[in-house]
């Protein structure tokens, strides 16, 4: 079951994507400086149901989450199975991240570091990616990104490439500056995790996708995040670190 649990965290953990990225053409003027919008920016705390289904290992799993965030850098969670059963907990900051694994009695904590959750899940990402990402926004200012390529669907390709560890690839639908697609690739241009943004829902001014799809080629594995329900902003309540058992097994990913 932890096994598992971690796989599902870490395919939460990823909002990243790729699809066909043919039948390009020259980016124009235009299009470079709309492209370079910020995306949500109204968009700074949210709490949402999902409903979330996987396939590892050819099993299925299905699974329920409330995922609370504030920001880019708060956020808790809990995983639901059946009849409502807590399956696990998650809390991270900009100073912890804590994920306890209720069924095995075992709490992973560490800095939320990228290699920390690397430990954890085995996927290169940070809980700051993760949440901007779920909302919709890339992972870094935009203004790092590179317009490179227009699609013939009315999208636009930017880029992104890190200094020494990875290179970003984004597609956002020029008609409305919303995000639907994401690529991570690492330096030797492995394919890290895969995710499509489908269809999104508006509160207020801000957007939050309603189906995300990610395929994880790294550890094999699939997932459909579905959002059920949302809230946004002052109608979001702030993310809250929860009570951990003290008979707990303690794994500190900072060792």
């Amino acid at each position: 079951m932890i096994k598992v649990l971690l796989n599902i965290i870490s395919m939460l953990l990823a909002i990243l994507i790729i699809t066909s990225c043919s039948s390009v053409k020259k980016i124009d003027e235009d299009t470079t400086q709309k492209s370079l919008v910020k995306l949500n920016p109204d968009l700074y705390r949210l709490e949402a149901d999902c409903a979330i289904n996987s396939t590892m290992n050819n099993q299925s799993y299905s699974f329920k989450a409330k995922i609370n965030i504030a920001g880019t850098d708060t956020v808790s969670m809990t995983l639901y199975g059946p009849f409502g059963i807590t399956l696990g907990r998650l809390y991270s900051d900009m100073n912890k991240f804590i994920f306890l694994n209720v069924m095995e009695n075992t709490l992973y904590r560490g800095s939320p570091t990228q290699e920390n959750i690397k430990k954890a899940t085995n996927l290169s990402i940070s809980i700051k990616d993760f949440l901007s990402l779920f909302q919709g926004k890339t992972p870094f200012d935009i203004d790092e990104y590179t317009p490179i390529a227009d699609k013939n669907d009315g999208s636009i390709v930017l880029k992104r490439i890190d200094k020494s560890d990875f290179g970003d690839f984004a597609v956002i639908n020029k008609s409305d500056m919303k995000l639907i697609q994401y690529q991570r690739k690492d330096k030797g241009d492995l394919l890290i995790l895969n995710s499509a943004y489908d269809k999104y829902q508006s509160s207020g001014t801000s957007s939050l996708p309603a189906k995300i799809n990610f395929s994880m080629p790294t550890v094999g594995g699939s997932l459909i995040i579905e959002v059920e329900d949302f809230k946004t902003n002052m109608d979001a309540p702030v993310p809250i670190p929860f009570n951990i058992p003290s008979s707990v097994k303690v794994i500190d990913l900072n060792n």
